[in-house]
């Protein structure tokens, strides 16, 4: 058996776009079923998409119901795209990466950030 890792890039995606599309896809451990990993991020102006998938033709749906979201959300042009095929047993590690993503709390935000001159005070020479 394979398994199908897909790279999609919509470029000139605005914040507003972005908000739309996360309010109709799924991520975390809310994935389709076939999904074994979903990645989906906000970069600039660019959504960028990963996906890991059991079976072509469940991957050839969802990336089509999700371009179908992106249309929607006021995102023109057809995403670029990157298709990789692997064998199965790497499967177990995109598993785990997912549950992981979605179980590990994000890193504390500190309540103050310092000033970066009293870091580097006495660091370069003036």
């Amino acid at each position: 058996m394979t398994m199908f890792i897909v790279h999609l890039r919509w470029d000139g995606v605005g914040p507003d776009e972005y908000a739309k599309i996360t309010e109709h896809v799924l991520t975390g451990t809310a994935l389709a079923d076939g999904c074994l990993a979903r990645r989906l991020r906000h970069d600039g102006r660019t959504l960028l998409d990963v996906e890991v998938w059991q079976d072509a033709g469940q991957a050839g749906r969802a990336l089509s119901d999700l371009s179908e979201t992106v249309r929607l959300a006021g995102v023109p042009g057809a995403a670029q795209q990157a298709i990789f095929s692997m064998p199965d047993a790497f499967a177990v590690a995109y598993v785990q990466s997912a549950k992981a993503a979605a179980t590990t709390p994000a890193p504390r935000v500190p309540d103050t950030v310092p000033d970066p001159s009293t870091l580097l005070a006495g660091a370069v020479d003036a």
